[in-house]
């Protein structure tokens, strides 16, 4: 069996081990140094054991059955809204980077028609799935939000 050892570029690091029937979860939670140790002990409270964490992404381990740490409404919502703060905000960079990509490329080709750079396609190939990413995570929230009223 493969398990999860820590985050690693573009995915995680996996270490062979004994079977064991868990259940990860990812949580993004941007925290200040002073709310670490609140944050993961609420999710040991709840039997969930930390894997690993980089920057705002953690990684939690428990046996299969265990309850879920975001099992009610307001919950849910609110780990919805927090994500879509932070793929709002890639999805912002991006496009960004996509428009000075086509901007400087039209500048030094001249005609938009020739444009066909690796960094506009480049671009557009991350732009596209974030933005895609964003809309699923705010549709989320407004199924949330139609089941409280």
């Amino acid at each position: 069996m493969l398990a999860c050892k820590k985050i690693s570029f573009l995915g995680y690091s996996l270490e062979k081990g004994e079977p064991k029937d868990v259940i990860y979860t990812i949580d993004y939670h941007l925290l200040k140094e002073v709310d670490k140790e609140e944050y993961y002990d609420m999710f040991k409270l709840a039997g969930w054991e930390h894997v690993c964490t980089e920057y705002d992404m953690h990684i939690f381990k428990v046996p299969l059955g265990t309850k879920p740490i975001y099992s009610d409404i307001d919950t849910k919502k609110e780990k919805y809204i927090r994500l879509s703060k932070l793929w709002r905000n890639v999805c912002i960079l991006l496009l960004t980077l996509f428009i000075v990509s086509l901007l400087i490329n039209w500048k030094v080709v001249g005609n938009l028609q020739q444009i066909g750079s690796v960094e506009i396609t480049f671009s557009l190939i991350l732009f596209i799935p974030s933005c895609m990413t964003y809309i699923a995570i705010l549709s989320k929230i407004l199924k949330n939000k139609w089941k409280t009223e």
